[in-house]
């Protein structure tokens, strides 16, 4: 009769454990929890049905539960059903991620791209898109020389969009041609594979103070310009990217004024050199652009002196001396 009670006592026991609070890991479940699970080393979680989005649909509306959820494996994101909308919505967003397809063909670049150089607003791509179910969306074109385009939002409705995915960075090396990788909501795409990039080289980037031109030398009418001694030095205001300065100012006067040089960070000036011979006397402007990442239009004046009365041209300072020589 004692072991018929004490049976009787352990099998209530047993049934009040199974209708009340249930713990894993824990003989004291939360009383405010249908099921409670503490990690025994504090070094695991809880695994959900992992499902595919077409394994997830197949469990079909009408057998569905509202709240019923599982991880979304495509989405990377957990799913629940709600049978208001008779719909699974994501955990990441109001929306769910969108069901789309890209037209690799016209896909375009746009911008000019260098080495060292920032991309700025003109830097972009465009893309065809086929919605076929609306939701967010991340997309990324990649290359692996320092610089990516990326554009997220979200489809409101079905159809076809173009998008416009913005460039960031700068490119790390050139000249070079470099193939972009799309990379859909995490996924790669392998088959738009032939878009491609041309950075060109680095270049130079560097700023000047024209109000600071000195001009060098003399200038006289009929007088060829001496090449190192007929200069013009230009104040530069900063160099940020050492290179190559190529400049050549306008011709006026049958004279122009032209450089090619290196500068760096240190440097402090540029020099143009005086190139032809001037066909008349007086003053003449000429002006310039400067290369590089920055150009700068820069203009500056040089006085050319008649040479008659000099010893390049004597014949009218005789003249006057023997005129002279007759008034006195």
């Amino acid at each position: 009769m004692k072991n018929k009670t004490f049976y009787l006592f352990l099998l209530l026991c047993f049934s009040a454990r199974i209708f009340s609070q249930v713990g894993i890991n824990t003989t004291s479940p939360n009383p405010k929890s249908a099921l409670d699970v503490i990690s025994k080393n504090n070094n695991t979680g809880v695994l959900i049905p992992r499902l595919t989005t077409v394994e997830r649909d197949a469990i079909g509306a009408a057998s569905t539960e509202d709240g019923l959820t599982i991880y979304n494996t495509d989405e990377k994101c957990y799913n629940y059903y709600q049978s208001t909308n008779t719909a699974w919505l994501s955990l990441c967003g109001t929306y769910q991620k969108a069901v789309y397809t890209t037209d690799c063909t016209n896909i375009k670049v746009f911008g000019t791209y260098t080495q060292g150089t920032s991309l700025n607003t003109s830097n972009y791509i465009t893309m065809p898109i086929t919605v076929a179910k609306a939701g967010t969306y991340n997309i990324v074109a990649k290359t692996t020389n320092g610089y990516y385009f990326e554009k997220s939002g979200v489809f409101p409705n079905t159809g076809t969009f173009t998008i416009t995915l913005d460039g960031s960075g700068a490119p790390s090396t050139g000249p070079q041609t470099n193939t972009l990788s799309f990379v859909y909501d995490g996924l790669t795409d392998t088959a738009c594979t032939t878009k491609t990039v041309s950075v060109l080289g680095s270049q130079v980037s560097y700023g000047i103070n024209c109000n600071g031109a000195v001009v060098n030398g003399t200038y006289n009418k009929g007088v060829q310009l001496v090449y190192d001694d007929n200069t013009v030095t230009i104040t530069l205001s900063n160099v940020d990217t050492s290179g190559t300065v190529s400049i050549n100012s306008s011709t006026n006067n049958g004279v122009n004024f032209t450089t090619t040089e290196s500068i760096n960070p240190s440097s402090t000036n540029i020099t143009l050199h005086g190139v032809g011979t001037p066909t008349s006397a007086g003053t003449y402007t000429y002006t310039f652009t400067t290369n590089g990442a920055n150009p700068q239009t820069c203009t500056f004046s040089v006085t050319f002196e008649t040479n008659l009365g000099t010893f390049a041209n004597p014949a009218n300072r005789c003249l006057e001396i023997y005129n002279d020589g007759k008034r006195n």
